[in-house]
Formats: C-alpha cells, structure tokens, sequence
C-alpha cells in the first residue's frame, strides 16, 4: 500500500491555505514557493498532483451538481414515484461507478452508507408527502366547513326562497367576496 502523499500530512490550517491557492487559480509553483514560506517543505511535482486531484474533484464536484440541478428542474412536477425511482437509479449509478474506480477494492461500507442515504431519502418523502396529503385534506375538511357556515348565516331555504333574483345574486356575491379576505 503506498504511503500518504506528502501535502496530506501537512497540518489542516495549511491545506485549507492551499486550497484557496488552488480556488484562487495560483501555479503550482505560486503554491509551492508559499509552502516553502510556511516551513513545509514538500516536493514540486506532490504540489502539482495534489493540484491536479484537486482541480479534477472540483470539477466532478461541478458536473455532479451541474447534473442535479438539470435533474432537479426536470423533475420539479414529477410524481413522488418518479423522483423516488431517480433516487434509487442514481444511487445503482454511484455504486456502479465506484466498483470501477477502485476496482477489486470496492469498499461495501461506502455502498451501505449510499443505501442508507437513500433509503433515509425515500422515507423523508414519504413522509412528506403523507404530511401534505393530511394538510389538504384538513384545508379542504375546514373550507368546506366554511362555506357551510356562510350559506347557513345566508338564512333558512325559505328566506331565500322568497328573494328576488337580484337579491339571491347579491348575497351569494358578498358570500364569495368574504370568502376571498375581502
């Protein structure tokens, strides 16, 4: 097993100055000569491939988000079991891609954890989607409940009955109207 690149045993104060250097589109040398500077004394080329590593993840880190967000506005009046089944597509995708980059060492602690993630995903919206489904029906329960109390302070079957036209039309329009806030 080969052993920890050089810059990954520099003290975390000064790998997070690194990679502002990096963010910041500073050369490897630029990077090298502040390492230098700080006491750290490591080679140019492990400052070039930690660059380059670095530079490669936040480009995945770009592509991935890049791609969830594509994902996200296709998907924003989808179905609950759509986006679920997205979810679980996605996370055989990761699985997928994990078993190939790192070959016979496929760490399945790493694949358990995306499971759980997901699985953890899933139950969240459908717990979410219970709670709004309530929520609507609870609005709906107490609209209708309402209304009903307006047609009844309308006045018995009767007294409208006995209203003109004119009038039955003018009641029913201060009815909406306190209906709408106003």
């Amino acid at each position: 097993m080969p052993r920890p690149s050089s810059m990954r045993r520099l003290d975390r104060k000064i790998l997070e100055q690194v990679h502002a250097l990096i963010d910041g589109g500073h050369t490897v040398d630029e990077i090298h000569t502040y390492l230098q500077g700080m006491g750290a004394f490591v080679s140019r080329s492990a400052v070039g491939r930690y660059k380059k590593t670095a530079e490669d993840m936040a480009q995945e880190i770009r592509q991935t988000r890049l791609l969830a967000d594509t994902v996200v506005r296709s998907l924003e009046n989808a179905p609950e079991e759509k986006t679920t089944r997205l979810n679980i597509e996605l996370l055989e995708g990761a699985i997928l891609m994990l078993q190939q980059n790192v070959g016979d060492k496929f760490d399945a602690k790493v694949a358990d954890m995306l499971s759980r993630a997901t699985k953890n995903l899933v139950q969240a919206k459908s717990m979410d989607a219970a709670l709004t489904l309530r929520l609507r029906e609870e609005g709906r329960k107490q609209a209708m409940e309402e209304v009903s109390q307006r047609i009844k302070a309308m006045g018995s079957a009767k007294d409208l009955k006995e209203l003109t036209d004119e009038e039955l039309e003018r009641r029913i329009a201060e009815l909406v109207q306190d209906g709408n806030g106003q």
